[in-house]
């Protein structure tokens, strides 16, 4: 079963984005009423302060108080926990090197293509990285028993 924290983070990045664009369009128009203001336009200065109250509204609405995001975060918060609690390994059943070899021998093509693409990755991110001569020599010494 796939973890629920991908809707949960859809979810929050959706109502981040409403947010954030109401908040830049307060800004610009409280910005608008400033040069109305400086240039004696009084009505425009009112109804620029309107309509930037009216955005941070709906900023605060979206960022704190949304309905859907507070039933869906609060929707999604609990779907993680049961995730969690249905995937936790059983009381004694802890990883082992064992236990993942088992799993790599049971996985299917897919599973194995993605295993191999996120140590592929891995291996990209390493390639640019410093190289700690010491400790990996100290490393291979450890396992130069085999």
């Amino acid at each position: 079963m796939p973890s629920p924290l991908t809707g949960f983070i859809a979810n929050l990045l959706d109502e981040y984005g409403i947010a954030s664009n109401k908040g830049h369009a307060a800004k610009n128009y409280i910005d608008s009423a400033g040069d109305y203001l400086r240039s004696g336009d009084t009505i425009d200065a009112g109804t620029a302060l309107n309509n930037a109250a009216i955005l941070l509204g709906d900023f605060i609405s979206h960022f704190c108080y949304y309905k859907s995001y507070i039933y869906n975060a609060a929707y999604y918060r609990k779907q993680c926990w049961e995730w969690v609690d249905d995937n936790w390994p059983a009381a004694g059943e802890a990883f082992s090197m064992d236990l993942l070899l088992t799993e790599m021998l049971a996985a299917n093509p897919s599973q194995l293509q993605k295993f191999i693409g996120i140590v592929d990755a891995y291996r990209v991110a390493c390639w640019d990285a410093p190289y700690n001569e010491e400790f990996y020599a100290a490393l291979a010494r450890g396992f130069k028993q085999w």
